[in-house]
């Protein structure tokens, strides 16, 4: 039914309806919203081509003259053109260039911005699995990629809802992972519209719980309030109240939230934070499942018989084509690039459309990726040529190799080296040097997450390196004043003592329990320690002799060592 002349609304007034411009991501959208302006003006014929062109000119009596429809058909396929130019940006405005009817305009649009063809489904599918909520809202998020699920669906390619979920909540990143979890984790088939609801509320709720001041790290602990006796320390005399111990400075009297030397330790402290968004970033963008790779060593160039293996294809424009062992020759059709698992690049992949199979050269995989491939029975691998780690992990099907696509085949890429302190380390490498720590951590072996750059020595390693044995319990004593004298030596001292001083000795009369101790006497007798007839340590054995009046002579084996 025709609108009537009262609904044709003024071409000003037209113009402030269109609230969305045409680009090269939201024609869908500019479809939905021009199609009713378009039919509530009488337009919507000149667009679909319900009505042609009638001829300009008419003859009447033999002579010509204007024709009335042509000239009311014109009238109106300018307000259409019109209004065909006012919701365009300057980037479609230029698909345009050229064209005078509102049914060319629509029909180039339409195949610039709708175009069903290979490439653009495969480039739609790649920016869907690729898109990331980054630092923009969830709902601004959730609207992009719907627009891009719309746009696959008018093309007639539409997405899978398990895909669409999936996708969605793999692009919310790291900072989601909770909300992600539980998400797989519930057995109701939740449509891509409720989860962008639920991802809503979810981010809402972080929100106020980050204005409230609490920092993330706190959304993973629980706090309980200290009850009981012993719990807090207060200053002074207390029974069995430990004082608090900082783990940063590794000092007492306070905690590490209050430690004066926070924001040093905090710009040293290792990016776990960072190693999770990564790892979780690895985890969801995982080449989706497609054909295997078949492993050739006899062929010069990686082959597929689809664009879908390859990114960004490239017509290929020369003369050259596949030759066979068995004679046939094959065409090519395109090239371009692949990677498996965000660590095998494969470059120059040839397409030809008659194979049936995914061809990996071996030869091009090694020159063009710093790895290796070693081969066994059942199985293959492909290996890290500098750190002999396994990238991916192949298997051998009817005498023949072959890679899977799918992300069991493939080792994670993410850090796997063992983390923990150097404390730990330390015990369980059976207490050995910090230097020798520090070595195995630059090699990769492992990874030190102490923030401090030489911690303490431990209790352990202080009573190993103690030669001494204790005394045994002694219940003799000497009858008389210096009948007996017990003497120790110490030293050197890796730190000098009073005055500079690396040994001391220490004389202990059995009897009275009276103790000598000799710095710099005793370094004197080091260096002028021995004579054949008389002891060097003259000052000590003048004292004995004027304190017991007895001479000292020396013994045979006193003689016969020094």
């Amino acid at each position: 039914m025709a609108a009537s002349s009262d609904s044709i609304l003024p071409m000003n007034t037209i113009m402030h309806l269109i609230t969305n411009r045409l680009t090269s991501s939201n024609y869908l959208l500019w479809k939905n919203q021009l199609l009713p302006l378009l039919a509530s003006q009488n337009l919507l014929t000149h667009i679909d081509g319900t009505i042609g062109a009638p001829p300009p000119e008419v003859i009447t009596d033999g002579k010509s003259s204007p024709n009335p429809a042509y000239l009311t058909w014109l009238s109106t396929n300018q307000r259409a053109l019109i209004l065909l130019h006012a919701s365009l940006t300057e980037e479609a405005f230029s698909e345009i260039v050229g064209l005078s009817t509102a049914r060319q305009i629509w029909v180039a649009l339409e195949a610039a911005y709708n175009s069903s063809s290979v490439e653009r489904i495969q480039n739609l599918r790649d920016q869907l699995r690729q898109f990331l909520k980054g630092n923009s809202t969830v709902a601004e998020f959730g609207r992009k990629f719907k627009s891009i699920c719309d746009q696959l669906a008018a093309i007639g390619h539409p997405v899978d809802e398990s895909d669409k979920v999936h996708w969605f909540l793999c692009g919310l990143g790291a900072s989601f992972e909770s909300f992600s979890t539980a998400i797989r984790a519930s057995r109701s088939h939740l449509n891509l519209r409720d989860v962008i609801a639920q991802a809503e509320g979810h981010e809402l709720f972080l929100r106020s719980l980050h204005g409230s001041g609490t920092p993330p790290v706190a959304f993973n602990t629980q706090t309980t309030p200290n009850r009981g006796r012993g719990r807090v320390f207060r200053g002074g005399r207390g029974r069995g109240r430990r004082p608090p111990h900082c783990q940063l400075c590794r000092t007492t009297g306070h905690f590490a939230k209050t430690c004066p030397q926070l924001a040093t330790f905090a710009s040293h402290a290792p990016g776990s934070d960072t190693d999770l968004a990564k790892a979780f970033h690895a985890q969801c963008h995982v080449n989706s499942a497609g054909p295997d790779w078949f492993v050739d060593s006899g062929a010069t160039d990686h082959m597929t018989p689809s664009t879908a293996s390859i990114s960004q294809p490239t017509v290929f424009l020369g003369n050259s084509k596949v030759s066979f062992g068995n004679g046939n020759v094959l065409p090519i059709s395109h090239t371009g690039h692949s990677i498996l698992n965000n660590n095998i690049r494969l470059r120059d992949i040839l397409v030809v459309p008659k194979l049936t199979k995914n061809l990996l050269s071996i030869s091009k995989l090694t020159s063009d990726n710093h790895m290796d491939v070693l081969f066994s029975q059942p199985y293959f691998y492909i290996q890290d040529r500098t750190t002999k780690r396994v990238l991916a992990q192949g298997r051998c099907d009817r005498g023949l190799y072959v890679l899977s696509t799918k992300p069991q085949a493939f080792v994670a890429t993410t850090s796997s080296r063992l983390k923990a302190s150097y404390e730990l380390w330390h015990s369980r490498l059976g207490h050995v040097s910090f230097d020798t720590i520090l070595l195995l951590n630059k090699m990769g072996h492992l990874s030190v997450t102490s923030v401090l750059p030489k911690p303490i020595v431990c209790s352990p390693c202080q009573l190993a390196k103690a030669h001494r044995l204790p005394f045994e319990q002694n219940e003799k004593r000497a009858l008389g004043i210096l009948d007996l004298i017990h003497c120790d030596l110490w030293g050197p001292s890796p730190v000098g003592l009073v005055d500079y001083y690396r040994y001391y000795a220490t004389f202990l009369d059995d009897h009275s329990r009276f103790m000598w101790f000799l710095l710099d006497q005793f370094t004197w007798l080091l260096e002028n320690r021995s004579t054949n007839d008389r002891p060097a340590n003259v000052p000590l054995v003048e004292l004995y002799e004027t304190r017991t009046k007895t001479e000292i002579r020396p013994g045979k084996d006193q003689r016969r060592n020094n």
